[in-house]
């Protein structure tokens, strides 16, 4: 009797765990793919990219994550540069919206001919883009925050899938003095297409 009783209980958390995983697969059908990003300029460590998925199911947000870019210097001008293009899917009546826009940072110099300046940019495919920029001169040393919320960028709405590539720049140009953009964060938004 205990036998057939845990065979029923068992019978039914499976057939449960099956529909949970079938749901959970036809909500993904609806989501946003990411695929190997491409990576160009100067200072780009290819394989540094991290997509954050767990506010994908309930919020149908992706967060991507890019590495750090450094430079530092002492009387030359340098310049270091990144350009990062994802791939992305977007689900059949979806649009992607840019929610947030992040990027942490430090510059320093110990002279007064010291100079940095720091820009990063983002777009989709060869639209308009946002652009986050810092420049300091002199001595200084800085903790960088720059951001934007709900920015006014988006995908256009289409009737059936369609793949996209977004695209990352960023670039630091120092002389004597030291810049670092550390990890940089977007996160991109799917929403439903309005009639």
């Amino acid at each position: 009797m205990k036998f057939l009783t845990l065979l029923c209980l068992f019978g039914s958390f499976f057939s449960f765990s099956i529909a949970k995983l079938h749901a959970q697969a036809e909500i993904l059908k609806e989501m946003i793919e990411a695929t190997t990003p491409l990576y160009g300029g100067s200072s780009c460590q290819s394989g540094n990219v991290t997509f954050d998925t767990s506010e994908l199911i309930s919020k149908g947000i992706l967060n991507i994550l890019t590495p750090k870019l450094a430079i530092a210097t002492s009387k030359k001008k340098e310049r270091a540069n990144c350009i990062l293009v994802v791939p992305l899917s977007i689900p059949a009546g979806k649009s992607l919206v840019i929610k947030s826009f992040e990027e942490n940072g430090v510059a320093s110099s110990v002279s007064r001919k010291g100079s940095a300046r720091l820009t990063s940019s983002i777009f989709f495919g060869t639209g308009s883009e946002q652009v986050l920029k810092s420049e300091f001169k002199g001595r200084f040393s800085k903790d960088i925050l720059m951001t934007a919320q709900n920015v006014a960028l988006s995908t256009v709405c289409g009737q059936s899938a369609q793949s996209i590539f977004f695209r990352l720049q960023k670039s630091a140009l120092a002389q004597n003095a030291s810049a670092k953009l550390s990890t940089t964060s977007i996160k991109l938004e799917l929403v439903d297409c309005k009639e």
